[in-house]
């Protein structure tokens, strides 16, 4: 069978474009194919990037880029808290302007880039990958040796019947934002990024609200099954978000402009992220944190492990899933305890039973420190659970005894 490429990577979000960065670097061929034109642009996403991936990835100079030095917090029982640090912790983006800057980190590799090019299926025949794809209204197909499938939260190679089964409800997360809009001559807002737990905010999830200069993005969302069984719509959690007072009081000047929803994984380590002749990346493989939503670090972290083993495998000829397995051994040394311990902080921070015994500790003001920059991705979940132990372990001694 006549190859087209021997690697074909599907999505031109943060994990497809990492792949194919570190594919290029080392002088392997590749072609990627993403049905959106424009790269992240319609991505409904918080779009917060932690300095360290900033760095990591050459991401700086991103257009509008929006420097955050301060997170706030409010746990059901606790009080809003709030921490400040002396210098940027990340950067809110826009989706589309990430796109754009890791479509111009490529630099001469355009040509590998087919945007507006839908893949609809993949399959499997005598050691290659048969890939269907749609642009322009024609069909056509493809033969390669090796997939990198970044392709989103409902992948295409799982929709194949392809690696692993669908997400379930309890793995599964939507989440559901508005956007707001100041005026060009207003000020920009407070660079704050805010973190609301508990019932109140949200379907057994979180809510958020991440600035972007005279932009702000407000969303709730949590595990699907939860979405589905609550009596209220994401919707009206975010309504009454906006009427709290510190919210209602920074939108005084600022106008809705636009509403977006997605799904997104939540199900901690979601295995195998491999099969015979493909790889999952980013959301496609769960690579998302089950407890703030965040997914851009860990997806272009998967995505350059991805590049390197799908790079190895072509130098060795071999693409059987004996072979591919190093890909998830790696992404698991990588990041896999943040998502392993984050679903595990997940059923405490937004379980439906007491929720306040729970989160009493916080009333420390180091303990704050640490989640903040857990949050943020400045510290590892179970180092900053290893941290905040002694402080959970007062508070529980202390709500045993007070009753």
């Amino acid at each position: 069978m006549k190859v087209d490429s021997d690697i074909t990577i599907i999505g031109a979000g943060p994990a497809g474009l990492s792949a194919a960065k570190t594919l290029e670097e080392q002088g392997v061929g590749y072609q990627l194919y993403a049905k959106e034109k424009h790269p992240c642009r319609n991505k409904p996403c918080g779009g917060f990037i932690p300095q360290r991936t900033v760095s990591q990835f050459d991401l700086s100079n991103i257009e509008d880029a929006y420097p955050i030095n301060t997170v706030e917090m409010r746990f059901p029982g606790v009080g809003i808290k709030q921490v400040a640090f002396e210098e940027s912790i990340g950067v809110n983006v826009s989706r589309g302007e990430l796109g754009q800057k890791m479509l111009s980190n490529l630099g001469q590799a355009q040509p590998r880039i087919n945007l507006g090019h839908e893949v609809r299926m993949i399959e499997r025949q005598d050691g290659y990958c048969i890939i269907k794809i749609t642009a322009d209204q024609s069909d056509y197909e493809i033969a390669s040796r090796l997939v990198i499938d970044a392709s989103g939260a409902y992948p295409v190679a799982v929709k194949s019947g392809l690696v692993r089964p669908k997400l379930t409800g309890s793995q599964m997360g939507y989440g559901q934002q508005y956007h707001f809009e100041k005026e060009s001559n207003a000020d920009d807002f407070e660079p704050v990024n805010r973190f609301y737990y508990g019932h109140e905010f949200s379907p057994g999830g979180y809510a958020w609200v991440y600035p972007r200069k005279r932009t702000v993005v407000i969303g709730s969302g949590g595990l699907l099954a939860r979405v589905k069984s609550d009596d209220k719509r994401v919707a009206e959690y975010i309504e009454e978000l906006i009427k709290e007072p510190i919210i209602k009081e920074m939108l005084a000047n600022a106008t809705p402009v636009k509403k977006d929803a997605a799904p997104v994984p939540l199900g901690g380590q979601i295995t195998p992220s491999y099969a015979g002749h493909i790889l999952l990346a980013g959301d496609a493989a769960g690579h998302c944190s089950p407890i703030s939503g965040e997914g851009i670090h860990y997806s272009l972290v998967a995505g350059k492990i991805a590049g390197s083993v799908a790079a190895e495998a072509v130098k060795e000829s071999d693409f059987c899933a004996r072979y591919l397995k190093r890909y998830q051994d790696h992404w698991k040394k990588a990041f896999g305890s943040d998502l392993k311990w984050g679903l595990w902080l997940q059923k405490r921070f937004t379980g439906s039973d007491d929720g306040e015994s729970k989160s009493a500790f916080l009333e420390s003001e180091k303990s704050c420190r640490v989640v903040a920059e857990m949050l943020i991705g400045r510290r590892e979940v179970f180092s900053a659970m290893k941290a905040i132990a002694p402080s959970y372990l007062a508070s529980k001694v202390k709500s045993v005894f007070s009753r």
